[in-house]
């Protein structure tokens, strides 16, 4: 008769010291490994390792299910994690087709239609951003919200920057770690929308070389904006 031991395997299923095969089976992200323990030096058949292997396996299942909050275990239907990675996924070539040196992404970006389009928060803004730039934090997304900052045309060239396209590092264009900089989500989301034609600022330039606008200017801008008028001698929409 034979006995078992369970435990959590590194990689893979290998040879115990005494030689006897460890067999390993996957739950979740976890590899759990059975070696037999014999009580009378006989083997034990195949059919044998895998009904204990698989009848440790539930049970290990079972107990962590129990463990675990109800609320954890149904989905939320308003979050579709599962539905970002596959979006992800699905832009990443289109993302890094929609690159643009700084040259020609002024050049487009100042073309007739087209909108400059700062996602950083409010503060940040205010601070300072690039000449002809309108703000909506990404924070505030929402297809209202889009709709009446962009426009009903989606197909409209919008061309985005973020922190971490500036060499600065320090207020308002502190680099976020590379990962997870604004640039990215901001992409994904506005494809996400439905706005299709995004075009990203690929450099990493100092704001110096840009026709960047401080403070005491934005003030002048956001008054601008706000009474339907011009931001920088361009139009807001």
């Amino acid at each position: 008769m034979a006995a078992f031991s369970i435990t959590f395997c590194a990689n893979s299923p290998r040879k115990a010291p005494d030689q006897s095969i460890t067999k390993g089976l996957r739950y979740g992200g976890a590899l759990f490994c059975i070696q037999p323990r014999y009580s009378s030096g006989r083997a034990v058949f195949l059919d044998q390792w895998e009904i204990a292997m698989r009848a440790v396996v539930l049970g290990i299942a079972a107990t962590i299910l129990a463990a675990t909050p109800a609320s954890a275990q149904e989905a939320n239907p308003q979050i579709d994690y599962d539905g970002f990675v596959k979006l992800t996924i699905e832009l990443a070539e289109v993302r890094e087709a929609h690159r643009l040196p700084i040259a020609e992404f002024i050049k487009r970006s100042q073309a007739e239609g087209a909108i400059l389009l700062d996602t950083r928060s409010d503060a940040a803004f205010a601070e300072g951003h690039i000449a002809g730039a309108i703000n909506l934090p990404f924070s505030d997304f929402t297809d209202e919200k889009l709709a009446k900052v962009l426009g009903k045309d989606q197909t409209r060239p919008i061309f985005i920057y973020c922190n971490n396209n500036f060499s600065d590092d320090i207020s308002p264009v502190v680099s976020k770690r590379a990962p997870l900089a604004l640039n990215i989500p901001t992409f994904i989301n506005l494809h996400g929308y439905g706005y299709t034609n995004v075009w990203e600022l690929a450099d990493v330039v100092p704001t110096s070389d840009l026709d960047w606008v401080a403070a005491k200017e934005s003030e002048e801008d956001t008054d601008a904006w706000k009474k339907g008028g011009t931001v920088r001698s361009r139009p807001l929409v």
